[in-house]
């Protein structure tokens, strides 16, 4: 069970514990205890995007800079994989895993049609690539041509 409470800061404070008959019971107390995996802290700018079986799916940043896609697995209480992604458009839960697009490097000059006209209006040109993070096996497949965006 996952339970994902707005605080002061940016970000929400996230906890999971073991879905058991008192667990559910108190569904919506976040009460902190030592049988709770504490995922995020209020303040660390990270929010829950959704669950596929033991995996949380999380957002971590804010505005629309580059931010951080991460996926912890629950029951090894632990972060498995992360990698920087541009939050528009917003990642989606597919039946299989995560779609978004990734951020793979600063574009150059040759692989940018759009570099000067990105780079003069202030912009940061970005080479990403649209596709899918598969669960359980954490594999990314691309979805498609790489792309050149002008990010923050």
């Amino acid at each position: 069970m996952v339970i994902s409470h707005s605080g002061d800061g940016a970000g929400n404070q996230i906890i999971a514990h073991a879905k058991s008959g008192l667990a559910a019971r108190n569904a919506c107390a976040f009460n902190v205890t030592p049988a709770v995996y504490h995922v995020a802290q209020s303040g660390e700018a990270k929010y829950a995007l959704g669950l596929r079986r033991n995996f949380l799916i999380l957002d971590e940043g804010t505005g629309p800079s580059l931010r951080w896609l991460r996926i912890v697995d629950l029951s090894a209480r632990r972060e498995v994989w992360r990698t920087q992604y541009v939050p528009e458009p917003a990642p989606r839960l597919s039946r299989h895993g995560v779609i978004f697009s990734k951020y793979v490097r600063t574009a150059r000059k040759n692989d940018c049609r759009n570099y000067r006209r990105i780079v003069s209006q202030g912009f940061t040109p970005l080479y990403v690539i649209k596709g899918e993070i598969s669960l359980p096996n954490l594999s990314f497949k691309a979805a498609g041509p790489a792309a050149c965006l002008a990010g923050q």
